[in-house]
């Protein structure tokens, strides 16, 4: 072991004179009175400022009765943080009772007598080295595992918010519950989150009437831009095909905390964009059925009012054919020729009604058809109690 570098505080002229004997030899060897190192935080004073230049690589601190030695070491462990020296406390050949009772609780990592040989001390110092690199080992593998084992948590956590997303969209009836499911993931990270929603008819902001100006001309200002995801120290934006959201606020410093925000917020624009696509559907949908049953409606009027002037006519026409056949003076064969062509007339209407009550079914079943992909788009809302609460994550 390097011997360069031994702080003595010392609390009586026996003890130093046992020490000196014991370190006689070794180089730069400071010895100090307890009295004069620093007991609290309030300056420093020369004493103190000395421990601290030195950066020694043991302290010897005698160990008695009377002193405060909890906030001794406190103190130079504090100002001693980057070199972190072992501290020895020497006792006295023959310790009282109360000095035994009170060892437990001198913050010093072990114990020598005064009337060590030099070897015993020195072999003390150097296997106390050896446990401190090992305890500062095995912190660092706690802290490591601990910040580890955090990160798996606060994964778990952004999933789980994941997840909750998926479950708040099945209730989600338009844009704005959409953008209101993508705002709840935004506050659980503390996030200021803007939106511009895109459809074939119009684009909306969210929040409604709460978007500053500046905002809303980054987010037209993305539209046109061929990008996925920006980033920017504290501005984060994400574009996708039918929504853009903007962060304001982004924890740019925390690089860690940075990355999973972005990798979570744009999983939930996805499942976001996801829902207002069929949204539109749903939409496209309902139109559709509206402008088929407008249709079918005109249809069914345009055939009503056809076939009952067509049955006027042809009834007309065969009762004007009928008495023709009576009143005229014609042969047999002419009368059965004209009562052949009454039946024919009234055979065609009949054939003429049958074909329009087959369209009038063929539609009514295109109808009925697009009522069931209407009521199968159409999302459940479940019933809220009033004193609903979400879970909390880790």
């Amino acid at each position: 072991m390097t011997t360069n570098g031994i702080v003595i505080l010392k609390a009586t002229s026996e003890f130093e004179s046992k020490l000196d004997q014991a370190l006689v030899g070794l180089k730069e060897v400071t010895v100090l009175p307890i009295s004069a190192a620093p007991v609290s935080d309030g300056g420093m004073t020369s004493e103190r400022q000395q421990i601290v230049l030195l950066a020694p690589k043991a302290i010897f601190v005698e160990v008695q009765n009377g002193y405060d030695y909890s906030s001794l070491l406190t103190t130079l462990r504090q100002d001693l943080s980057s070199s972190l020296p072992s501290f020895i406390g020497v006792l006295d050949g023959a310790p009282d009772a109360e000095l035994v009772a009170a060892l437990p609780m001198i913050p010093v990592d072990s114990f020598v007598f005064s009337d060590n040989s030099l070897d015993n001390i020195l072999a003390k110092v150097d296997a106390v080295k050896r446990l401190q690199v090992q305890n500062d080992q095995l912190l660092n593998d706690m802290q490591f595992s601990n910040e580890t084992a955090m990160t798996a948590m606060k994964a778990a956590s952004e999933i789980g918010l994941l997840m909750q997303m998926i479950d708040w969209l099945q209730s989600a009836a338009t844009e704005k519950d959409v953008t209101d499911c993508l705002f709840r993931i935004c506050q659980s990270f503390q996030l200021n989150g803007y939106s511009l929603v895109l459809n074939t008819e119009s684009s909306a902001f969210y929040p409604e009437s709460s978007v500053p100006d500046n905002v809303k001309r980054i987010l037209l200002q993305a539209i046109e831009r061929d990008m996925r995801v920006f980033s920017k120290e504290k501005i984060l934006i994400f574009k996708l095909d039918h929504m853009v959201l903007m962060i304001t606020n982004a924890p740019w410093e925390n690089q860690e905390q940075y990355g999973r925000f972005r990798d979570v917020l744009l999983q939930a624009c996805v499942l976001a964009e996801a829902k207002i696509r069929t949204l539109a559907a749903n939409k496209l949908i309902n139109d559709q059925h509206e402008q088929v049953s407008d249709i079918m409606m005109l249809i069914k009027m345009a055939s009503s009012d056809t076939q009952k002037y067509a049955k006027g006519i042809m009834e007309k026409l065969s009762n004007d054919l009928s008495l023709a056949a009576v009143s005229l003076d014609l042969t047999e064969e002419q009368e059965s020729a004209l009562a052949k062509l009454s039946d024919q007339a009234y055979s065609a209407i009949d054939f003429l009604y049958k074909n329009s009550d087959a369209l009038e079914v063929h539609f009514h079943r295109v109808i009925e058809s697009f009522s069931k992909i209407k009521e199968l788009t159409m999302p459940d809302v479940p019933e809220q109690e009033e004193n609903a609460f979400d879970d909390e994550l880790f």
